[in-house]
């Protein structure tokens, strides 16, 4: 019992890293990860509890083992321990390679984001007419979306709140990247120079702005989810699949250095493929971080199949 018990709060803190790791970069969603990773709706069930009256009436009469029953803290715990440890260990190492290799990072990005919406709308939708209505709708809103330019913010402690409040209930949301909301609310630079240079004012209140909206967002996903599943994941793996046009590897090359990468369909910047380009290192490598992409997420998602079926299967 014991081993399997540290077996599974291990595996809780790697997909918290999961997690971490892919809001440290703008166009990918913790919330992809945790519905890739079979979590979703466990993650949202237990945030949503947090913010329970009952909850908070058993803490100031200090019933704490009420607390920890009606919390899942054995689920909670390992998991922000994973995505807490993502964040700090990877924010330095993803600002030094975006700034070595943007084509070859945004390209895996790519690839990540695409798989998620193959596999999700592959194993999880039972598609229908209106479904795919919902995914083209959504796809042209979240395409448009993406297309704003970023705006210039000030770093003030009431809008720094703001920011966190909506980057977390973005991060909950599948297809949407809590890093490009900052990114559209011009704060995207500050916060992750703030994490690298331990700027823990900033820190702090772009955090107690995630706490809340971390109490407020999830349970109203939570009921969202329950209510019209479906649906739901129909308009999720259209934000996805509209998400691509900010992590589409030329477009965000080329924004971070304010260089012309060349024409544009449709918002995607074309590079010139010629037969030169095409057997260049880079081309190559930037194909292959594209497939990197799209095979981890292949493999993340298998893996969470069979992990839910052996659970399912042990009891007996």
């Amino acid at each position: 019992m014991v081993p399997t018990a540290w077996g599974k709060v291990a595996r809780t803190v790697l997909k918290g890293c999961c997690m971490g790791a892919a809001d440290v970069v703008p166009g990918v969603s913790g919330g992809t990860m945790a519905l890739l990773l079979g979590i979703y709706p466990e993650l949202l069930a237990s945030l949503g509890a947090l913010s329970d009256r009952a909850l908070w009436q058993d803490a100031a009469s200090l019933r704490w083992r009420s607390v920890l029953d009606r919390v899942n803290i054995r689920f909670l715990i390992p998991l922000g321990i994973g995505v807490g440890t993502a964040l700090l260990v990877l924010a330095r190492a993803v600002e030094a390679v975006l700034s070595r290799w943007p084509l070859q990072l945004w390209s895996f990005f790519c690839g990540l984001i695409l798989g998620s919406a193959i596999v999700i709308g592959r194993d999880r939708v039972d598609w229908r007419s209106d479904r795919i209505l919902l995914v083209l709708a959504s796809l042209a809103t979240v395409w448009l979306c993406m297309g704003l330019a970023p705006a210039v913010t000030p770093t003030v402690p009431w809008f720094l709140l703001l920011c966190g409040w909506l980057a977390v209930g973005a991060m909950l949301l599948p297809g949407v990247s809590g890093s490009w909301v900052l990114v559209m609310m011009g704060q995207y630079g500050p916060v992750l120079a703030a994490v690298n240079n331990q700027e823990w004012d900033i820190v702090m209140a772009v955090l107690a702005g995630g706490a809340m909206g971390l109490l407020t967002v999830s349970k109203a996903l939570l009921w969202m989810y329950r209510r019209w599943t479906q649906p739901m994941l129909a308009v999720l793996v259209g934000i996805m699949a509209g998400s691509v046009r900010r992590i589409w590897p030329w477009n965000s090359a080329s924004a971070l250095d304010g260089s012309d990468a060349g024409p544009s369909i449709l918002g995607l910047t074309i590079p010139d493929i010629t037969p030169e380009y095409a057997a260049s290192t880079e081309f190559v490598t930037v194909c292959a971080a594209a497939l990197a992409g799209l095979a981890l997420v292949y493999i993340l998602a298998r893996s969470s199949t069979a992990l839910e079926a052996s659970q399912r299967e042990s009891p007996r």
